[in-house]
């Protein structure tokens, strides 16, 4: 969406076409992204206003106003009061720097001492794109754009926190790293005409992160675009208890645990709704503590209750399939006397407390 957007607003800034795509953009962003909304319409509007544009300023103003209207915010916004390390900072963002900074060269000689704002850097690692700002600021292209409001966001979430400072990091950091894809690009292409193998580099540079980080830090594994081949060669019965499950569009159980884990496996590869699988995301979107702790409980019983308890819970979610693969039996003494097995393979079973499901099965 946010790519979608600046090719909108660069085709407006340059050829003024599809204007009238930016306020339905806003509208779409601020509901499905609020995180996102206010740095794009801050550039759209310094878009629209150099255009000369006020109608469509105003209509974006005016969508967006009317969705807020109708949104209940809840997220508290706070100052930080922890800060980032100076030397993680730069490990961060330290490439962007090289290539935002090279774009200014010529800036930086003919105005020097806006250099200097730079020794703020010793007062917060994020000041260090300040100067960036100001350069953008006097030179005012569509790419300075870009790196303003880039620039801009990551400052305001060093110091500023909404609901939770990892959260913000996350989506403001994001945000930063699509602005800046543009102006890093034309700085690239600049190095490239100058000096070829610094451009190489630089770029070798960029593709060795998630070639090498991910298998040193989570796995190895062989390349592969089908998400499910781990799961075919370490839990079979899994695998095919997932291909069993396509496009029966019911609600399922499974075990339930940390974020980040094993659980919700099933529902996420089969595409079938579960009880509840990743219960601090549930929470920290939510806030439905007591709801999502209810479900847990709830999984807990019945897996290991009574035949009233689990037909109970059953009919409370509308429970089709009852998911028992080595995951489950870790966690749970299960116990299914009273559902009908309708697949068992390598080890993972499927029940059914549906009594219609079960007779078109035995049909």
């Amino acid at each position: 969406m946010k790519i979608l957007f600046i090719a909108v607003l660069y085709k407006f800034y340059k050829e003024k076409k599809l204007g009238l795509a930016i306020p339905l953009l806003n509208f779409v962003l601020f509901a499905t992204n609020s995180w996102d909304a206010p740095a794009f319409f801050l550039l759209s509007s310094l878009i629209l206003l150099k255009g000369r544009r006020f109608d469509l300023l105003i209509l974006s103003a005016l969508f967006i106003a009317i969705f807020k209207l109708e949104l209940n915010t809840q997220a508290p916004i706070f100052f930080s009061n922890e800060f980032s390390g100076h030397l993680s900072f730069l490990s961060f963002w330290g490439l962007f720097l090289v290539l935002l900074y090279y774009n200014y060269l010529e800036e930086i000689k003919r105005n020097p001492l806006l250099i200097l704002s730079a020794v703020l850097f010793f007062v917060s690692p994020a000041f260090i794109f300040l100067p960036l700002i100001l350069f953008a600021v006097r030179r005012w292209e569509f790419e300075d754009l870009l790196v303003a409001i880039g620039a801009l966001f990551i400052i305001i979430c060093e110091f500023v926190t909404i609901d939770w400072r990892i959260n913000t990091y996350f989506k403001f950091y994001l945000l930063a790293w699509v602005l800046f894809l543009h102006p890093t690009a034309k700085s690239l292409e600049i190095i490239y005409k100058k000096r070829k193998p610094v451009a190489l580099l630089l770029i070798t540079l960029m593709l060795t992160y998630p070639v090498i980080a991910t298998p040193i830090r989570h796995y190895k594994a062989e390349m592969t675009l089908d998400g499910l081949n781990f799961m075919r060669e370490q839990n079979p019965g899994d695998y095919y208890a997932i291909k069993w499950l396509y496009g029966k569009n019911v609600v399922i159980v499974e075990g339930v645990d940390g974020s980040y884990s094993y659980s919700g496996r099933i529902a996420v590869f089969s595409g079938n709704p579960t009880v509840i699988a990743w219960p601090g995301h549930e929470i920290h979107w939510r806030n439905n503590t007591k709801e999502v702790i209810e479900r847990i409980n709830d999984v807990k019983k019945l897996y290991e209750g009574s035949c009233d308890d689990v037909l109970e819970i059953a009919e409370k979610y509308n429970i089709s399939y009852v998911v028992c693969g080595s995951y489950e039996k870790e966690r749970y003494q299960c116990n299914f006397s009273c559902l009908k097995k309708v697949f068992d393979k390598y080890g993972t079973e499927i029940y059914s407390p549906n009594i219609s499901i079960l007779l078109s099965l035995e049909k």
